[in-house]
């Protein structure tokens, strides 16, 4: 009973002290929905004043498409606030030395260090994605009472299924997302416990002095790939095998959707993706340790 007191403390500790995790999202959330109101405010006008005819639809598989399409701004700020989190959070621990105080407490440093880490893997993404679901609810109401007041079928050929479905698989897809960054995860953590200052430069500087060496004196770019490769990798979950981009006279028409539960769950077949892990384990076993035996700054 004491420790499952003790891990919902500090699950509730994490959100409290380091709210960016989900205050960015609400941000983020407020300007789209602003957006959205301008834009279909701008149409209303434009459809009261004669310059817009006829009717419009959206297709079930642009319904699905939607959906992901929503989410990838709130997926942006998501993986850059766990990030700077990442790399803010022992080091602040030590540099406060509140890491006294949980050392009193029942916890073990492999607790608290695992609660961080599962903060930024699975809290913050589940945060990201009610905000997403809010988000698309209310604009789905925008848009749909501007198509009602203009007679403009925006919302025609939406089907439940094809929304539920893009929800599922955003939901999937930010759990993956988390296993394909838990290198770059791991490594933050480990600056983190680390670092006696600027955590974010040692970061940033330890993969770049390792490149520039590894070119200067091997003529190669293996470390740049590997680091570089595997985040460039990460972008292409967001597009499916069955997307195509056809130019037409009506400019560039998209055929298939931008991802697909198929194209994500692919993802976790790749020996990549589980290297990936292994090496973040890595990282986060020496963050573990740091924070063992690195208590001060």
């Amino acid at each position: 009973m004491n420790t499952m007191k003790a891990y919902t403390t500090m699950a509730r500790r994490e959100l409290w002290e380091h709210r960016s995790l989900w205050i960015v999202q609400l941000v983020v959330a407020g300007i789209l929905l602003l957006a959205t109101l301008w834009g279909m405010g701008a149409l209303i006008w434009s459809h009261a004043h004669g310059f817009l005819q006829g009717n419009s639809a959206v297709s079930m598989g642009d319904a699905q498409a939607s959906v992901i399409a929503g989410a990838v701004v709130f997926n942006f700020a998501l993986v850059l606030t766990a990030c700077f989190y990442l790399m803010d959070c022992l080091y602040s621990d030590r540099k406060d030395r509140s890491v006294m105080f949980w050392r009193s407490m029942p916890v073990s440093d492999t607790a608290m260090v695992l609660s961080k880490l599962f903060t930024a893997m699975v809290t913050a993404p589940a945060i990201a994605f009610v905000v997403v679901v809010g988000f698309e609810i209310a604009a789905g109401l925008i848009v749909g009472a501007a198509g009602a007041v203009t007679g403009i079928g925006l919302l025609s050929n939406y089907h439940a299924a094809a929304v539920l479905l893009g929800w599922f698989t955003l939901a999937v897809a930010f759990l993956v997302q988390s296993l394909w960054l838990l290198p770059y995860y791991g490594w933050f953590l480990l600056c983190s416990a680390w670092a006696r200052k600027l955590p974010l430069a040692w970061t940033v500087m330890v993969p770049l002095a390792m490149m520039l060496a590894e070119l200067v004196v091997f003529h190669t770019h293996y470390i740049s790939k590997m680091i570089l490769g595997h985040l460039a990798r990460w972008f292409g979950m967001l597009h499916s095998n069955q997307a195509e981009f056809v130019v037409g006279q009506s400019g560039i028409d998209q055929h298939g959707q931008l991802m697909t539960l198929s194209s994500v769950l692919s993802y976790l077949v790749r020996p990549e993706m589980w290297i990936g892990v292994i090496i973040g384990v890595v990282f986060t076993i020496g963050a573990v340790w740091l924070r063992r035996n690195r208590s001060e700054i």
